[in-house]
């Protein structure tokens, strides 16, 4: 009966496998040493100084490989890079294996074992071409526009197309001279064998070919290891370090910034992370993060991608060098490109690898301001915190102006209320937010809600401070107010504005337990609404709505159910979605500082967003932060659409439609 195997290295030379195995080594060598010379460039960045856990490391690993992360969002894209990464691990364990079978005692490679392994690993092959197929489809015919054209990249992909073609070709070599039945299985390698036989070639011929395209297979998978630390290939080791060490934080909680003592603001690399430097190598120039990103839509300065790229290509630079000069940052990366950002966490919620862009920008406008190298116009800013505890310098006398005719309960010694309403600075100074401030008392009351506001004990959460780059004076507006909080007994907290209340959450712990609880004033309406406390009989003007999501809400924090109940709880009026909503949703343009700084590119973020509100048919959109409501009512005014389309929070639209 004839054995259900194959003969390992059939038709191979003693000296074509020292080529194979010396030429791996040198490949493997040379590969570690290029990533040996990136790892020191990455020690030389400060303690990122958050917790690593390895049980959750090995769980992020694990969840990642399984379902590729963020790829399902991209349907193409997720097969593609689900085939190629499969094909290629049932590809190398097929190798391993005929290693082990060949180099060690171990024999199991036969009988039942050898068919089913066999026609695994066909299947193996013949995803990983696939999926590099639809790889070249995508990136030249298809031409993504986000996907940046490279010559490495088309080298690369051409060198893997080869070891796969190569691979199944000497396959059909070796069944069509040998051509067992059994090797069916081998679908792939058996078609081309049959199809090499029905070409005529001798049996010397076909054995001669089957030694030249093993030794080009051979030489292939050598230049393969070799290049696996080189641009392109680098990523899908780091990557998976970089998913790996991902530091366990609150999705919307900034890191501290600590420079070392040695350190000098001056832009160098090393002032950044290690983790900061290990992301920047992780890249994979998908460009995801750029499509996404507010102000490279609107023709600002600012990139992402390129961002961390410049920071990859300084990491090279270090590695490279002999004298050891320390890069410096600003040498390729630009302040208009660090002040352009929102802060809106798209880049982090689509990058594959969850590189923390923004974080990155952050520490960057630190340094800046470290080094007094800042605009007017944040100068002003930073200055008004400073002076007036206010990011629009109103003098602080006037914070409790807008409730002048209110008669609100102000906290007092000695008395505890069951909530501390937040107003925030734009919901005391501003006059388009003051109506959403008037409008939560007026719930609040009918709700019969025990409140109190702090009134002029009320200061910034500083986090304007801390998206600006100013960390000193966001850590003593930090402590101002949690002395506060303790000296009055706080224990919960409603605010109207997403910026406070990721402030709050994220933000005012020192990595325990936060001292007082916070909650979204749409949480707090969706929550007295359900429970029958407030009800909405009278029907709105308006019949259709769409609901913007703010970025500190939603992304940030993942709140997106509540204030959609609020929304659909309106009578009369029908919620519509605009294309980019919940997860997606585009930013209004305020945040990062923006709201005091100066716009630049060829559109402004806010009058994006109202165009794309607007193409719903909507003549209402609702909002639930401040700065966006004012942000898209400037787009409005600006358009001149302020009679055709309304701009209002959901707490002034359950003011207007709740029973008295």
């Amino acid at each position: 009966m004839e054995q259900i195997t194959r003969q390992i290295e059939w038709n191979v030379t003693l000296w074509m496998q020292v080529f194979l195995y010396v030429g791996a080594f040198a490949g493997v060598l040379i590969a570690g040493w290029r990533l040996s010379k990136r790892y020191r460039v990455w020690k030389l960045g400060r303690s990122p100084n958050v917790q690593v856990s390895i049980p959750r490391s090995l769980a992020n690993v694990l969840a990642w490989i399984l379902n590729r992360g963020k790829m399902p969002r991209d349907g193409f894209a997720s097969l593609m890079h689900f085939l190629i990464l499969w094909g290629f691990i049932i590809l190398f364990i097929g190798t391993t294996l005929v290693f082990l079978e060949q180099q060690t005692p171990l024999h199991f490679f036969y009988g039942t074992f050898y068919l089913v392994a066999s026609a695994v690993i066909d299947l193996g092959g013949v995803a990983f071409l696939l999926g590099l197929s639809m790889a070249v489809y995508r990136r030249y015919l298809q031409k993504k526009e986000r996907l940046k054209a490279s010559a490495w990249v088309g080298a690369l992909l051409a060198l893997m197309i080869a070891i796969g073609v190569t691979g199944f070709l000497l396959e059909g070599f070796r069944i069509s001279v040998t051509m067992p039945g059994f090797e069916k299985v081998s679908f792939v390698g058996y078609g081309l064998a049959l199809m090499l036989r029905a070409g005529g070639l001798a049996t010397a011929e076909l054995t001669r070919l089957h030694r030249a395209d093993w030794l080009l297979h051979a030489a292939l998978s050598i230049a393969f290891f070799g290049l696996a630390t080189v641009y392109f290939f680098r990523h899908i080791i780091v990557s998976v370090l970089s998913v790996a060490l991902r530091p366990i934080r609150a999705r919307g909680a900034l890191r501290p910034y600590e420079l070392s003592p040695q350190a000098s603001p001056s832009g160098s690399v090393f002032d950044m992370t290690w983790k900061d430097l290990l992301d920047a190598d992780a890249c994979t120039a998908c460009g995801r993060c750029t499509s996404v990103c507010p102000a490279t839509t609107t023709g600002k300065a600012l990139d992402p991608r390129a961002v961390v790229l410049k920071l990859s290509d300084l990491v090279g630079r270090h590695a490279s060098r002999r004298n050891g000069a320390t890069p410096s940052a600003f040498d390729t990366i630009t302040e208009r490109e660090l002040w352009d950002c929102t802060t809106c966490g798209a880049c982090v919620y689509e990058c594959p690898v969850d590189i923390e862009v923004f974080d990155k920008i952050i520490d960057l406008r630190r340094q800046l301001v470290d080094i007094g190298k800042i605009s007017t116009a944040a100068r002003g800013c930073l200055e008004g915190l400073e002076r007036r505890q206010n990011p629009w310098d109103y003098p602080p006398a006037q914070r409790a102006t807008w409730s002048e005719t209110l008669n609100l309960p102000a906290i007092a010694a000695g008395k505890k209320p069951e909530w501390v309403y937040w107003i925030g600075c734009a919901g005391a100074f501003e006059p388009s937010a003051q109506s959403i401030s008037r409008a939560m008392v007026d719930i609040l009351r009918q709700a019969k809600v025990d409140f109190v506001v702090l009134g002029s004990e009320e200061r910034c959460t500083g986090d304007p401070a801390r998206r600006m780059g100013d960390e000193g004076l966001f850590q003593r507006f930090r402590n101002k107010n949690l002395e506060t909080f303790r000296r009055h007994g706080v224990h919960k907290i409603v605010t109207h504005c997403p910026h406070c209340f990721n402030t709050f959450k994220n933000e005012y712990r020192n990595g325990g337990e936060p001292e007082f609880e916070v909650i979204h004033h749409s949480q707090l309406l969706s929550h007295l609404i359900s429970e029958g406390k407030i009800r909405l009989t009278r029907s709105a003007a308006d019949k259709q709505v769409t609901f913007h999501d703010p970025c500190y809400l939603g992304r940030h924090n993942g709140e997106f159910a509540a204030p959609r109940k609020v929304v659909d709880s309106l009578p009369g009026m029908k919620r519509v979605e605009m294309t980019r909503s919940r997860e997606k949703s585009f930013c209004c343009g305020g945040g990062g500082g923006q709201m005091w700084l100066e716009s630049s590119g060829q559109q402004r973020v806010e009058n994006v967003r109202l165009t794309e509100a607007r193409q719903t048919g909507a003549s209402l959109v609702a909002t639930a932060c401040p700065f966006c409501k004012v942000m898209l009512e400037t787009a409005s005014v600006t358009a001149g659409r302020q009679d055709q389309v309304k701009i209002k929070d959901i707490s002034e639209l359950v003011s207007e439609t709740m029973e008295r």
